[in-house]
């Protein structure tokens, strides 16, 4: 279950008053036909609540942030949890691609109503088998079965996360290190990214690669 605050209140359960100490506390919309981003200026992003979807008859627009969704992705908490929980800064280009199997049909009232918290205390413990890097967790999965590029798409959701993406040089070289470390040889392993029509390489949500 997730609660909807009401304003001057935050918290998971909206248990607290916004404005603690150390803390701010933010409860917006974000339009499916636009980019996405969040910056915490002190501390790191902590996530309260998120629900994409729709709300029937509604168009997108700032003032839906008091009003409830009539349908929505089950997977949308694990998922932004894990896109943006523990970092300064989180950009999702176009949230339909991180969201594509939501089940509301009308794509111009499709939007994520989210309340993160700036907080000053950093998460760096993941569950058993991930690895912590910049803010996020990450698995490297040695499981047999071979899985095409879609597939691991799928499997990811399906826990909540994503194919490891928007990742500068050096997390790139570190989950190589890890890769080589619980691999085998002649393993294959996904990441998030795809060559456009011109030939340069694009994060699945839009954004550019960083380095070479």
């Amino acid at each position: 279950m997730q609660c909807v605050c009401a304003e001057g209140y935050g918290g998971v359960r909206c248990e607290r008053l916004t404005g603690s100490i150390g803390e701010t506390s933010s409860q917006n919309i974000s339009c499916a036909g636009e980019p996405f981003e969040f910056a915490c200026r002190n501390g790191t992003i902590r996530v309260e609540y998120a629900s994409y979807g729709a709300a029937e008859g509604y168009a997108c627009s700032p003032q839906l942030v008091s009003v409830r969704q009539t349908c929505s992705n089950p997977n949308s908490l694990k998922t932004i949890t894990n896109k943006c929980e523990g970092l300064n800064y989180c950009t999702v280009q176009e949230l339909k691609e991180v969201f594509p199997e939501t089940p509301c049909p009308v794509q111009n009232e499709l939007f994520l109503h989210y309340r993160f918290t700036c907080s000053e205390d950093r998460q760096s413990v993941c569950a058993s088998g991930a690895f912590y890097m910049s803010g996020r967790c990450f698995v490297v999965n040695t499981k047999k079965k071979r899985l095409s590029f879609s597939e691991s798409q799928q499997t990811c959701r399906k826990q909540g996360g994503y194919l490891a993406s928007n990742i500068d040089a050096s997390m790139d070289a570190e989950v190589t290190r890890e890769v080589v470390r619980q691999g085998k040889d002649g393993d294959g392993f996904w990441i998030d990214l795809k060559v456009n029509a011109e030939g340069n390489p694009l994060w699945s949500d839009g954004s550019s690669l960083t380095y070479r």
